[in-house]
């Protein structure tokens, strides 16, 4: 049986401390850290995953720092939550937790934790260099290489002051080993299935997995992702009402991604309902707002309403106001005002696509799909046709490929665009040859 080794760390990309340059954690995680676990025999590799828990520590999160054999912390860029889980586990565990940690000159590490072993990087302009990567993977596999063979050294401070201190019971551990073990393999399952008919045989086998409620919302949201890549809204509508009807399972993600689906199947007043229900539930935020606007925009879209299209806007203004660093509700937000057409409208889509160039423009190396995405239709929207042609083939060369839903996304929005510049006597000939790429 595999030992888990629970990496904590920070998530996507993060400004430094000082604001020099970004770090992408998430590149550190896949590129160094990831390869050097996998590399060793009977280790297995888990991090919390913040776009599928929620970004919050749930009881899950307590129970890895407290029972799982090797804990491995990055301190890098004085993290909050990293340093909470750290100081859990120091209080749970005499020993078993490597930490690491970028070296900085502009960085102090806190004095409290400055006599423990760390094992430091560097980074150069925010990345990590193939040859710091391996001095990395070495110094981890030394550490690992020390545990594994019965040698650890007491490594919490606490422990080291107070031998006697009352130590919690880790029997859980074998018990957490075997549940991490059968998850892991039903989420491979999971993400290996390609077809609805292997997903619903699958979904029969979900009430026979052990697990807490968050354990059973993580997997609904992962067959959430993957009946949506597969266009299949019907399947998350009928997935979100079972668990709600047998379980009363209620999420924030659930019903955002319940009231899209909903949306997609024609179903216009359940979905608004549904995600306003979401809104006075959870609080306002920039996704829920995108998401009532999308529904708006649709309606726009299939029945030529400028009532709709008023809805729309209010939406996602809304939405970007309350965080303008979301590019989503922007982005929409620009096009439907072009789409509007009055000079107010248009003075307003100026100072947003502003807004846009800077949000969208921080991080040009290595954007997620729905950030090109963005990126392509603020290009269209300022005419600069030899910029947006130039990401369509970045994008369509991406791999793994684009699912079918973000091309057909990002199709519609660009027709949008197309119908606003016909109407006001712009050249679309350059905009539909961007679009027909995306049909081919």
């Amino acid at each position: 049986m595999k030992i888990p080794v629970f990496v904590v760390m920070p998530f996507g990309k993060k400004l430094d401390k000082t604001h020099r340059f970004e770090i992408d954690f998430d590149e550190i995680y896949n590129s160094a850290i990831l390869p050097t676990l996998n590399s060793v025999n009977d280790i297995v590799a888990i991090r919390e995953d913040a776009e599928l828990f929620g970004g919050i520590i749930h009881r899950t999160m307590y129970e890895k720092l407290v029972c799982t054999d090797i804990v491995l912390a990055d301190l890098s860029n004085e993290n909050p939550n990293v340093f909470y889980e750290l100081g859990i586990r120091h209080a749970a565990r005499a020993y078993s937790t490597i930490l690491i940690c970028n070296k900085d000159k502009e960085y102090k590490i806190p004095f409290d934790i400055t006599p423990l072993r760390i094992v430091f990087y560097k980074l150069v302009d925010g990345k990590l260099l193939d040859s710091e990567k391996q001095y990395l993977s070495e110094q981890i596999q030394k550490r690992l290489k020390m545990l594994l063979d019965g040698k650890p050294a007491i490594d919490s401070p606490l422990y080291e002051l107070f031998p006697e201190f009352p130590k919690i019971d880790t029997k859980k551990s074998q018990a957490l080993r075997e549940y991490f073990e059968k998850y892991s393999a039903f989420y491979k399952k999971i993400e290996n299935s390609n077809t609805v008919d292997d997903l619903k045989k699958l979904e029969r086998d979900i009430e026979s997995l052990p697990g807490t409620r968050e354990d059973l919302i993580n997997i609904l949201r992962l067959f959430i992702k993957k009946f949506r890549a597969l266009k299949e809204f019907n399947e998350i509508v009928n997935l979100v009402e079972k668990y709600r009807e047998q379980r009363c399972i209620q999420d924030e993600f659930l019903g955002q991604q319940y009231a899209l689906a909903l949306n997609r199947v024609r179903q216009v007043e359940k979905a608004v309902n549904e995600i306003r229900m979401v809104i006075a539930t959870y609080g306002e935020s920039s996704e829920s707002y995108g998401i009532l606007g999308r529904i708006y925009k649709d309606r726009y879209t299939q029945t030529s309403q400028i009532g709709y299209l008023d809805k729309a806007i209010e939406a996602y203004e809304r939405g970007f106001n309350l965080d303008i660093r979301d590019f989503y509700p922007g982005v929409n937000l620009a096009t439907l005002l072009l789409q509007k057409g009055d000079v107010g409208s248009l003075a307003k889509m100026k100072s947003i696509i502003t807004i846009l160039q800077y949000t969208l423009s921080r991080d040009r190396i290595t954007p997620d799909i729905w950030h090109q995405c963005s990126f392509i239709e603020v290009l269209c929207l300022q005419q600069d046709w030899e910029a947006a042609s130039s990401e369509i083939e970045s994008l369509l060369a991406r791999l793994p490929k684009p699912e079918p839903f973000v091309l057909d996304t990002l199709k519609n929005n660009l027709s949008l665009i197309k119908q606003a510049f016909n109407k006001r006597g712009v050249s679309i000939e350059k905009l539909q040859g961007i679009i027909e790429c995306l049909q081919t």
